[in-house]
């Protein structure tokens, strides 16, 4: 059994991206991990030049699972946590890049040291289409006080059922509880695997630590979440939608669930302001308090501390060049 499962999630890869993630994986020091590469059904996976990649850098812990068909994210992710060892696994995608070449010993570390089960780290957003750059972004969550040790549990899941959900990149799990949350949401959740699954956590009392160190370069504007397509767009309201509603089934007495589900039902802005404030007072006031904090967050919106050198190193093109060859 390994301390530490990295899985790098595939679909329709560029190799030279994929090669920059796994260069970010194998400078790790410190660190007892295995790497599952898995991929949901690419008509091109490039298995065999990860295979070699592997080879020319002495790495021999790793494995390929592969989707004959596209299942989605979330069955995608199952698939290799169900193949995994790790005691904690860390999930990944081409383009986006551990941080230092300590992240994962120090993930583990703080997660063994606090008995978590789910714990995420700070982002450094970049875009490396014409040139290599740092993307000036709002935290990812957009509030991240909610989750400091001070907070309960309970004022973590009110908080994300009002949108401070956290960057999916960014996330540190145990991998028995991944696993437990990960083949629930599979009923209703196709690609959102992080806001979903964490709602579902928070809802029985599991506890989200924040580890405030950068943890991962997420390039910014490609994935889902982030590239503004209205399609991606309506597809992860929905399923997060189909979280609430499961949540309303799991705990129908839950005020936060209700008052989630009605804050996105209703569209018109008065009525849905009159409606919650006779329905909900004390939920509004909690709605209204964090769209302070959000919007004053917004305009604190700088980059990480961060050493771009690292970044440009991972991204050499003399890499991508020794890595095909």
């Amino acid at each position: 059994m390994k301390d530490i499962s990295v899985i790098v999630l595939l679909y329709k890869p560029e190799i030279k991206k994929v090669l920059c993630t796994l260069k970010s994986i194998l400078v790790q020091k410190k660190a007892d991990y295995e790497i599952l590469i898995s991929d949901d059904g690419s008509e091109e996976d490039f298995f065999p030049e990860i295979e070699a990649y592997f080879k020319r850098n002495n790495f021999s812990n790793y494995s390929f699972v592969k989707n004959r068909e596209n299942v989605g994210t979330v069955k995608n992710c199952l698939g290799a946590l169900e193949k995994a060892e790790g005691e904690y696994v860390f999930l990944t995608s081409a383009g986006d890049m551990l941080y230092d070449s300590d992240v994962l010993h120090d993930f583990y570390e703080f997660s063994k040291r606090n008995a978590a089960k789910i714990v995420f780290g700070n982002s450094v957003s970049y875009n490396a289409a014409d040139k290599i750059s740092i993307v000036s972004a709002p935290n990812n969550p957009i509030c991240p006080e909610y989750y400091a040790q001070s907070s309960s549990v309970r004022n973590m899941y009110v908080s994300a059922l009002l949108e401070n959900q956290i960057l999916g990149a960014a996330y540190f799990r145990e991998r028995k509880c991944a696993l437990e949350y990960f083949r629930q949401i599979q009923h209703f959740a196709k690609y959102v695997e992080d806001s979903t699954s964490t709602l579902l956590a928070l809802a029985d009392g599991i506890r989200v630590y924040h580890y405030d160190r950068n943890i991962v370069w997420y390039e910014r504007g490609i994935g889902i979440s982030t590239a503004g397509n209205e399609k991606w767009t309506n597809i992860i309201k929905a399923e997060i939608k189909a979280a609430m509603d499961t949540l309303k089934e799991k705990h129908p007495k839950d005020s936060a669930v209700d008052f989630a589900i009605a804050y996105f039902n209703i569209k018109n802005g008065v009525s849905k302001k009159a409606f919650l404030l006779f329905k909900h007072p004390i939920m509004l006031m909690k709605l209204l308090a964090f769209k302070i904090k959000a919007r004053r967050n917004c305009k604190k919106c700088v980059t990480s501390d961060c050493d771009i050198s690292l970044l440009e190193e991972l991204l050499s093109i003399e890499e991508y060049e020794n890595a095909g060859s």
